[in-house]
């Protein structure tokens, strides 16, 4: 036995088949795009940088350039686990005195941001930099006295 759709069932169908298409479409369209950014590690890894660039609670701001950039936040976050890696082998957090500022891990100065983040800014026209630019303020964590 066959079953008989009503025409205003085709047209529910129709129209639901075309809603999902378009989501499917729009989604493949706005593939973002993800970059990881990172902080000067020369600027980082001069002595008393945590010091120095320390305001009370807050550290900074501490300027981000893009160091890549990737179709997925997955090969973003990979690069950038390495990328922490390299600077842990450099000392970096040591040689800038950031422990004093709470600061164990270079972990803070490297991150995987989207390119829909409000905080990236286009790098202006003349200049070298290439790639987006953020600024951050990060929060020290100062140790407590025992």
């Amino acid at each position: 036995m066959s079953k008989g759709y009503s025409l205003a069932e085709l047209n529910l169908k129709a129209t639901l088949a075309t809603a999902l298409m378009a989501l499917v479409v729009v989604g493949v369209a706005h593939a973002e795009t993800w970059y990881l950014m990172a902080a000067d590690e020369k600027a980082l890894s001069e002595p008393n940088a945590g010091s120095v660039m320390s305001k009370g609670s807050t550290i900074g701001p501490v300027r981000f350039a893009a160091r890549g950039d990737f179709s997925s936040r997955n090969q973003c976050e990979s690069d950038r686990h390495k990328f922490v890696d390299d600077w842990r082998k450099q000392t970096i957090i040591t040689r800038g005195g950031w422990t004093q500022q709470g600061i164990t891990s270079p972990s803070v100065f490297a991150q995987c941001v989207s390119d829909s983040d409000p905080r990236l800014m286009k790098a202006p026209s003349g200049t070298n930099v290439r790639g987006p630019t953020m600024d951050v303020l990060l929060h020290a964590r100062h140790r407590r006295a025992r």
